[in-house]
């Protein structure tokens, strides 16, 4: 019966699904052909769906197998060969639609090869309340006149279809308006200039002309009220930052957060809450993310060596008479000294065996830990590889009769700890801000009658700046113990050779060395496309107004 239990073992843990596919999966992998292990993990993961170990290693192949298709796909890029870049871009969409960062390089090659079309001006009419103006002539006007300002307002309105009412503090001037092929609005917007005075629509035809002062436009100008909900930012640190850009940039007055609905409230001239939106939609990008794959091996490399013979280092002498043991018996008279049995068979000598030893041993051990991080842009990510060892720590609370020691604990993270803060730069580098700690047990230490661990402390704190996929080794993290020992007859074991005879020779060495490999890889990078690159044209520091432009 044991017998078959013991073939039924060996037979389940030599499957053929096993033997097939993750065999031939894991040598596809070392090989860095990541297609065909992700083929061969995902037929084993066909074969036994709830496998754990399965799932793990597809999901794994699936994640380096996308990765080394962008890659290439960006190196065609970067070459120019646009067409192998989007064949290989869409070979890691396909394996991994989640990869953000092939999508975006993918969405701009296409809209490379997208037809050029007209980029379409910015209008007023679509400015909040001059939508409500409805001029009887939208087309391209042209005007010649020299006369004064009122009289000008008056005559293109009349040519718009439009009325027009003045401000009672307006003082017209004589201007001269030449004007060739312009729309109304430009026309209008040019004469207030002329005149300095502002213009603002009443309802869908008419419109008002007041001068230009801070206390006018406060009076006349339309306000809008807009609620902008944001995507990508979702700190409330964020979120206060993003409103402070749009005071210092605008001169908001009258703009506010929401950070429970993620959203920022703005009351003010459409021109304004405008050019506010474009601000807002170019700050508010996804944050980029980063995968750290680190790698930490730990080789420890003892040596000992026993050598030599070890004589007697003591004897012991022991006197035994023939009778009662003399000092068990006590009197007040003075006995004579017997001395009738004394003698050389009276005493006894015991001489310990002489030891020879001749040992050499030799160990090596490595130890190795390949976990995977992923961090958004400016977040701390944290990696623990060990235990936690408890530490007490104490204090003496009074009470009525005295004081009572109280006890706490402490849990401290002993092993690999490694801090990664990463910053991704727009030309795919990567900064990457560095702690690593190890920590191991060195022995207690007894202070105050407690007992305490001792700790060794191995600390590197460093910035480094890295292409997307080059791996950083941080070596020589060692520790390196060595102990030698004496034991024998004095003088005898300082001669050479004779020592070997007459004495014990013990070394011993160790030697600890901890190697980490960080390997990052981008996996998301901010949207920005070409409308936030764009510059805007915004009016002056006092006026703050969207100009139509081709």
């Amino acid at each position: 019966m044991n017998r078959l239990l013991i073939i039924v073992l060996l037979t389940a843990s030599c499957s053929p699904v096993r033997r097939v596919y993750i065999k031939g999966g894991d040598e596809a992998a070392l090989r860095h052909d990541y297609d065909t292990a992700l083929n061969q993990y995902k037929m084993a993961l066909e074969k036994d769906p709830r496998n754990i170990e399965y799932r793990l290693k597809y999901e794994q192949s699936r994640f380096a197998a996308a990765f080394a298709h962008y890659e290439r796909g960006h190196s065609a890029l970067a070459e120019g060969d646009s067409i192998l870049a989007k064949t290989e871009l869409r070979q890691a969409l396909e394996i991994d639609p989640s990869h953000r960062l092939a999508q975006q390089e993918l969405q701009k090659l296409e809209e490379l090869d997208a037809p050029k079309n007209s980029v379409t001006a910015v209008k007023r009419t679509e400015l909040g309340a001059h939508s409500n103006l409805e001029p009887r002539v939208t087309g391209p006007i042209s005007v010649q006149m020299i006369q004064d300002g009122r009289a000008a307002f008056e005559t293109l309105s009349r040519l718009a279809g439009l009325n027009v009412i003045f401000d009672p503090d307006f003082r017209p001037s004589n201007v001269q308006v030449e004007l060739d092929n312009v729309t109304i609005f430009v026309a209008l917007d040019t004469l207030a200039i002329q005149t300095r005075t502002f213009w603002q629509p009443v309802n869908r035809n008419t419109i008002l002309v007041a001068p230009d002062n801070q206390t006018k436009r406060r009076e006349y100008e339309q306000h809008i009220l807009k609620t902008i909900y944001l995507s990508n930012i979702t700190a409330a640190t964020e979120l206060n930052e993003a409103v402070t850009v749009l005071r210092t940039m605008l001169s908001l007055r009258f703009v506010a957060p929401v950070i429970a609905q993620n959203a920022i409230v703005i009351r003010d001239t459409p021109d304004r809450v405008a050019v506010a939106e474009k601000i807002v939609e170019d700050i508010d990008k996804a944050k980029s993310e980063v995968v750290v794959d680190a790698t930490v091996l730990e080789v420890d490399r003892n040596y000992l060596r026993q050598l030599g013979i070890l004589p007697p280092q003591s004897t012991t002498v022991s006197h035994s008479s023939g009778g009662t043991d003399s000092s068990s018996t006590s009197t007040s008279k003075s006995a004579p000294l017997d001395l009738a049995g004394f003698g050389a068979s009276s005493f006894s000598f015991t001489i310990p065996d002489t030891v020879a030893q001749l040992l050499q041993s030799e160990s090596n051990t490595r130890l190795l830990q390949n976990p995977r991080v992923r961090a958004s842009d400016g977040k701390l990510a944290k990696i623990r590889i060990g235990s936690r060892i408890p530490v007490a720590s104490g204090s003496y609370q009074p009470t009525t009769t005295g004081s009572t020691p109280v006890v706490q604990f402490q849990y401290v993270d002993i092993g690999v700890n490694l801090d990664i803060t990463p910053h991704v730069l727009m030309n795919h580098e990567i900064s990457m801000q560095v702690i690593v700690q190890i920590q191991a047990l060195a022995g207690d230490r007894n202070v105050g009658g407690v007992t305490l661990p001792v700790f060794t402390n191995r600390s590197v704190d460093h910035e480094i700046r890295l292409q997307e996929g080059e791996t950083n080794i941080l070596a020589g993290l060692i520790t390196d113990t060595e102990a030698t020992s004496l034991n024998g007859w004095p003088g005898v074991s300082k001669i050479p050779l004779l020592k070997y005879l007459f004495s014990q020779d013990q070394k011993s060495r160790d030697k600890t060395e901890i190697i980490i490999m960080l390997t990052p890889h981008i996996i998301r990078m901010p949207d920005i496309t070409d409308t936030n690159q764009r510059s805007l044209s915004v009016g002056t520091e006092a006026n703050t107004k969207l100009r139509a432009e081709p």
